[in-house]
């Protein structure tokens, strides 16, 4: 009592107390340093009914520290260290807070120590510190003041709980650890914790521990932290890093340019491209038109060995690659790196030439590395869509008949009849051979040019299909020994694309297509009339395209020969004929001995004009065949001479001698608007306003009339009144054999211009000028027709009906100069056709009392 007397006047020397060093939260059993005696505990302050609580977790610390193989005398100060779990907040920063013993439901100690617990302060704090190490500078254990050890309490030793409560109440003593000891024990439990760690396989404890030894190290000054040395890169490391960048840096580049330079061709049709024939009435080729000289053939017309030797020498891996042979650009490239004095390997595929041939065909123009190099790229892009839209052996064949095999041969087809004068499926080992080695140089190794250099070309095409097991040594040396039968090879033929003497009715008959469906192409386009006009002849010349025509070759060819004789070619003279038959259809056109197409081009029409206007005469009631018409009269500045001998005559007898005063009278009764309107109902389409006068009864006009609308104008009087615009053709097939246009898409003219009555009267008139009239010399079948002359006989002509035909015939020169005679000439010319062509039995509709 004194003593806690003493205390109480003396609370100075209590609060000069040391901070406290330990803390044993969690712990049973254990004193705190400030509350404990320094004398040792006897047996008689424990409690020897300590309940089993109390005894359980003193024994589980006894097993803490064996399972760490720790005496119990090494560790009193640093038990905290080896605390549960729960307390690692206390053990992270150590505090001199004081804890009182007396915590709920833990047994009570004896009396005395009550006693003495109940004296302390129960707020007594100490301020907290921020590490171990700064509790140690502040208070160090060997240099404390001699007065307050004086005036502290007694202090109870420290030691490991009692292993048991009756151990502990014997009175054994535990050694009391030194303060200034607290440094080496730390250091020696960090080592201990370390070996601990490494043992123990329990993951929680393991993370547990780590976390109290780095606070421990971090509350404590801790270890110094082992720096990681950077590892340094060796050269060849630092090689191959640069050399990776390099490549990755390079396929991104080369992958960046192909999609640049990628083309889409998903909305790509592949259409053959064959030569367009242009086919007679009587279904004769009389024109080939090209661009590019080519028959389309398919794949089954193509030989095995033509097959085999193309892919063997070419692209031996066309059915294993995917359009680009990657392989084979790796092979070329390093070939031709080893190899530069020899000639170099290209790396293309067939599908990349045929992607090249057909998208990409101006290679000459390229004229730098990077134009070659934008190209290659297209044509890969190109390739590969060629190869996904396509099977193999489509694109075999698109290339056998598109590739360039030289002497202006496209297409495998031409290539044959061109070099061996025979179709391809007729062409042994041999000669396919000579053909697989044509595309790599076509100029180089044509063999009607360069024949060594095409036996060598044909040697290694050989031994490539050797090497490859397309044949064998035998059959290659077979065919390396044939001797090869070469076709002389003519350029100008090339030139020969339509049949001598056709060239001017295949240019109208084109010209009639193109006008056709100008509308079409116009709309779809957004063009005018006439570059649709262009656009689609430029089509038809390599589309593959059957046109076929009116005409018939039997009469042309009649046509032709009667001309030539008497007008051959360098002539100044020059003749036209055109015959037409009733419903319009152009049987026989021949232009000339000229380029100008004189069947398409006006002439003063003389007298061949006046059948057209007295038909108006007759249909509208004015007059009829047999009225009297004046053979005299002034019109105008204009007196016609008379003719006849008489003041009058009868319109038959006027136009049947071709009288001029008469047909004067005619006209000006019609007027000039009205004859003249009406021819041009009879499809007379170059009258001018200067035209419209009276000069024009006897043919003097601006420019004339084309003798085809001539003809058509007649063929009136041979088709019962009807008008029927010339036709040049009737249908069109595409190269599937689609009928894709039809002679009613024309939309041609036709009309009724007169009565049927009309027109016959007028064919009889025209039959009395045949029989005894200008036009006895083309008194043959049965024939109708009319002369006309102009001034100084510069225009001949005669236009007369046999049968259902209708023929106009002009005879003159280019520059109008007179080369004297009449219409009598050209009417002769036209009994020596009529005469040609009955002959033949080529006149239709010819009645039997006509012959």
């Amino acid at each position: 009592m004194e003593e806690d007397k003493k205390n109480n006047q003396n609370p100075q020397a209590s609060s000069e107390q040391p901070p406290k060093h330990f803390s044993f939260s969690g712990f049973k059993g254990l004193k705190h340093a400030d509350t404990a005696s320094s004398e040792k505990p006897s047996s008689k302050e424990v409690k020897e009914g300590e309940n089993d609580d109390a005894i359980r977790k003193e024994e589980k610390i006894e097993k803490v520290l064996d399972s760490h193989n720790i005496e119990q005398a090494d560790v009193g100060a640093t038990i905290e260290t080896l605390a549960p779990a729960e307390s690692q907040t206390n053990k992270q920063s150590l505090s001199s807070k004081e804890y009182s013993d007396d915590r709920p439901n833990e047994p009570k100690e004896d009396s005395t120590a009550a006693a003495v617990q109940s004296k302390e302060p129960q707020n007594k704090t100490v301020p907290k510190t921020s590490s171990q190490s700064d509790v140690k500078k502040k208070v160090p254990n060997d240099t404390k003041p001699a007065e307050s050890k004086a005036s502290a309490p007694a202090r109870k030793s420290q030691g490991l709980p009692r292993r048991h409560a009756r151990t502990n109440s014997t009175g054994k003593k535990g050694e009391d650890i030194k303060a200034g000891a607290y440094d080496s024990k730390l250091q020696e439990i960090d080592d201990m914790r370390l070996k601990s760690n490494k043992k123990t396989t329990n993951r929680r404890q393991s993370r547990s521990d780590a976390k109290t030894l780095k606070s421990a190290k971090k509350s404590n000054g801790g270890l110094p932290s082992r720096k990681h040395k950077r590892k340094k890169f060796k050269a060849w490391q630092k090689v191959l890093i640069v050399l990776l960048i390099i490549f990755a840096a390079g396929v991104a580049g080369v992958f960046a340019m192909y999609q640049r330079n990628r083309v889409d061709i998903s909305n790509y049709t592949y259409k053959e491209k064959q030569k367009t024939q242009i086919i007679s009435s009587d279904n004769q080729v009389i024109a080939e038109l090209f661009t590019e000289n080519r028959t389309y053939v398919s794949l089954n017309q193509i030989p095995d060995n033509m097959k085999n030797a193309l892919i063997a020498t070419e692209d031996s891996r066309f059915y294993d690659h995917g359009g680009v042979d990657y392989y084979g650009i790796l092979r070329s490239l390093a070939y031709n790196a080893l190899h530069r004095n020899t000639r170099s390997q290209g790396a293309s595929t067939l599908t990349q030439q045929l992607a090249r041939t057909l998208f990409l065909p101006d290679i000459s123009s390229e004229q730098t590395f990077m134009d070659s190099l934008n190209r290659k790229f297209k044509e890969i892009s190109i390739a590969r869509q060629l190869n996904k839209k396509y099977s193999k052996n489509q694109i075999l064949e698109m290339y056998l008949n598109e590739t360039y095999f030289g002497s202006s041969a496209y297409g495998i087809e031409e290539a044959a009849k061109t070099y061996f004068g025979k179709d391809i499926w007729d062409c042994d080992l041999a000669e396919c051979a000579v053909l697989a080695g044509l595309p790599q140089a076509p100029s180089g190794y044509a063999p009607n040019i360069h024949p060594e250099a095409a036996k060598k070309r044909q040697e290694e095409v050989l031994d490539r299909m050797v090497k490859t097991g397309y044949i064998t040594k035998a059959q290659a040396n077979q065919a390396k020994a044939e001797q090869l039968n070469v076709v002389s090879w003519d350029a100008s033929k090339l030139n020969n694309q339509v049949t001598e003497g056709y060239e001017k009715f295949v240019n109208r008959a084109l010209q009639q297509y193109a006008e056709a469906v100008a509308p079409n192409v116009m709309k779809k386009q957004g063009i005018s009339k006439k570059e649709a006009i262009k656009y689609t002849r430029t089509q038809v010349a390599s589309g593959g395209y059957k046109i076929y025509t009116t005409i018939n070759t039997g009469m042309q060819s009649k046509a032709m020969d009667i001309s030539l004789k008497k007008y051959p070619k360098g002539s100044s003279t020059t003749n036209a004929i055109v015959t037409l038959d009733q419903d319009g259809s152009v049987r026989a056109y021949y232009g000339g001995n000229t380029e100008v197409d004189m069947c398409n081009t006006a002439r003063q029409p003389g007298s061949n004009i006046k059948p057209l206007y007295y038909s108006c005469a007759i249909d509208k009631g004015i007059f009829n065949a047999n009225s009297s018409l004046h053979n005299y009269g002034t019109y105008g500045n204009w007196t016609p001479r008379a003719e006849g001998g008489g003041s009058t005559v009868s319109l038959t007898t006027a136009l049947v001698k071709s009288y001029n005063p008469p047909a004067a009278y005619v006209w000006y009764t019609l007027g000039n608007n009205t004859a003249v309107d009406w021819m041009k109902t009879m499809g007379i389409t170059t009258f001018t306003s200067s035209d419209y006068n009276i000069n024009t009864c006897v043919g003097g006009m601006l420019y004339g009339i084309k003798p085809i609308e001539m003809a058509a104008a007649f063929n009136i009087f041979n088709n019962n009144g009807i008008y029927n615009q010339p036709k040049f053709v009737t249908k069109v097939q595409n190269s599937n054999g689609s009928t894709i246009f039809k002679s009613s898409d024309l939309n041609l003219d036709t009309h009724q211009v007169m009565k049927s009555s009309t027109a016959s009267t007028m064919k009889s008139i025209l039959r009395q000028v045949v029989t005894s009239g200008t036009g006895t010399n083309a008194n043959v079948y049965g024939t109708a027709g009319k002369t006309g002359t102009t001034d100084n006989g510069k225009d001949l002509w005669f236009t007369g009906m046999t049968g259902n035909l209708t023929t106009s015939i002009w005879t003159g020169n280019l520059n109008s100069k007179a080369i004297g005679g009449y219409g009598a000439t050209s009417a002769a010319t036209y009994g020596s056709y009529m005469k040609a062509l009955g002959s033949s039995n080529l006149i239709p509709g010819l009645s039997s009392s006509s012959n």
